[in-house]
């Protein structure tokens, strides 16, 4: 990629930018306060932040062991090896219409002291 690509002029299509309006609630959106997530879980009813696991982790607590003698049988550029982890969801807000720049500064100190 050249170093200079952004002086060059732009001659391609600009589009206007669609704010599509967000409703302050969403029945369907699985982050809603008292709404059904897929793994049939209900959200509480939070009024501030609200953190859960995530229903579809890219990283799970426990994976078996990776094993050795496979590990070396690839090259350097192929090694691997297990990585084990917790992923969490945070909603900052029980709006669905709210993000960090629209929130109050008390609303994002809860957020913070989560």
């Amino acid at each position: 990629m050249s170093p200079h690509r952004l002086k060059r002029p732009w001659s391609g299509q600009v589009e206007a930018a669609h704010e599509d309006e967000i409703p302050p609630f969403d029945p369907k959106n699985p982050l809603c306060p008292g709404v059904n997530r897929p793994n049939g879980e209900t959200n509480p009813d939070y009024v501030s932040t609200f953190v859960f696991d995530n229903d579809f982790p890219a990283m799970l607590p426990n994976v078996p062991e990776a094993d050795a003698a496979t590990n070396q049988t690839h090259e350097e550029l192929f090694k691997f090896e297990p990585a084990m982890g917790t992923c969490r969801v945070m909603c900052f807000h029980p709006r669905s219409d709210l993000t960090i720049p629209l929130m109050s500064i008390e609303e994002i100190k809860a957020i913070i002291h989560e």
